[in-house]
């Protein structure tokens, strides 16, 4: 995974020049990933970890574009210790889940500095024993489509972007049992710089 965080970053540098001279912009970002996966099995409250990545800003008209995003977040839930019961807070062996995911938004930005964002997601659940080859074969079994909106702002101050957003998750992704539908949401923060 280091090795896409180098090939991004270089990625970003090597084009940011070119790219604003045609009215393309490259960004950056981090952030908070707030995560809730729904389900009789799950705890019900939201749980906070991180996210990162970068962005292109492609203009379609003077107030209009599209904003295609690699990201990389990680969700952390807490489930019962038995899937197929309701989820009981104070029961010992409950687990915590932490699941990595490779997050492809494209979003349409709507506006000027400060923009109004909608559009879909797809998440690619990353499994850390299989080659990023098997994790492609495995997308379409283990991805979650999302539809989310939110706004991004470019501040006056050298190119920061703040910005927050939210995700629903559309797919269940229960792939256990039949039982109950496991339907996952998201409240994103992040912070970063456009280029």
């Amino acid at each position: 995974m280091k090795q896409f965080y180098v090939f991004l970053i270089a990625m970003s540098l090597t084009l940011a020049v070119s790219a604003q001279k045609k009215g393309f912009h490259i960004g950056l970002k981090a952030g908070v990933n707030g995560n809730k996966l729904e389900g009789k099995s799950f705890d019900q409250e939201f749980s906070y970890n991180y996210l990162l990545g970068g962005f292109f800003q492609i203009p379609l008209g003077k107030r209009f574009g599209i904003q295609p995003e690699i990201l990389f977040s990680q969700a952390k839930t807490t489930t019962s210790s038995n899937l197929s019961s309701p989820f009981n807070a104070n029961d010992p062996n409950n687990k915590d889940v932490s699941l990595n995911y490779l997050d492809i938004p494209i979003m349409l930005n709507m506006g000027g500095n400060f923009k109004i964002q909608v559009g879909p997601q797809y998440s690619i659940l990353m499994n850390s024993h299989n080659t990023l080859l098997q994790n492609g074969q495995d997308a379409f079994k283990n991805g979650n489509f999302y539809l989310g909106g939110g706004f991004q702002w470019k501040t006056p101050l050298l190119g920061l972007h703040l910005g927050g957003r939210y995700l629903i998750g559309l797919n269940d992704i229960n792939s256990v049992s039949s039982q109950d539908n496991w339907k996952s949401q998201s409240l994103q923060v992040s912070a970063g710089f456009i280029f």
